[in-house]
């Protein structure tokens, strides 16, 4: 029997602006309907993109609206 043990690291990103965050947030959601990229590079962008909704940020078009 084979045993592969795998350890996952976790990151922050820190010292970023609220822009550049913003900018990420846009490229994250661009980056999912790419369709040259990996199944595991789209869930990747996902989660990006669920850090920064669970941030509270909004798409540049939905911030004025409420």
């Amino acid at each position: 029997m084979n045993i592969t043990n795998k350890t996952t690291k976790l990151f922050s990103i820190l010292d970023i602006t609220e822009d550049q965050a913003q900018d990420l947030f846009e490229v994250a959601i661009m980056g999912e309907d790419d369709g040259d990229i990996s199944k595991s590079e789209k869930e990747t962008l996902n989660n990006l993109r669920q850090a920064f909704l669970a941030a509270g940020l909004k798409r540049k078009g939905e911030q004025n609206a409420n």
